[in-house]
């Protein structure tokens, strides 16, 4: 059974983790973090880190489950969420990265 509460780890006012896979200056890509960055800043205010990675950069490390970009990975806090595409469906991105959970928690 899915317990609403025990879907996302307490935060405890710790900072969020988010990773973003983009393909370079892609029209997606930008949307993407963009749309990321509008989203993490209502949501979390200064509670993220946000680290970008360019698929194309071969130096870059990259999961192997990676397949498709863009694509979001919550790591923190538990359990990983992932949202692929430019998240201009912004209630979908919200629920699919759990935001609306760490607005009752600021």
């Amino acid at each position: 059974m899915n317990n609403p509460s025990t879907d996302v780890a307490p935060v405890d006012g710790k900072i969020w983790e988010l990773t973003l896979y983009k393909v370079g200056g892609s029209p997606s890509s930008i949307k993407a973090e963009t749309h990321l960055r509008k989203l993490c800043d209502h949501y979390l205010l200064d509670r993220y880190h946000l680290k970008v990675v360019d698929i194309r950069d071969r130096s870059a490390p990259l999961p192997p489950d990676i397949l498709a970009a863009p694509t979001v990975v919550r790591t923190f806090p538990r359990p990983e969420r992932r949202v692929i595409g430019d998240l201009s469906a912004t209630e979908k991105a919200v629920e699919g990265l759990g935001l609306r959970d760490a607005l009752v928690e600021a």
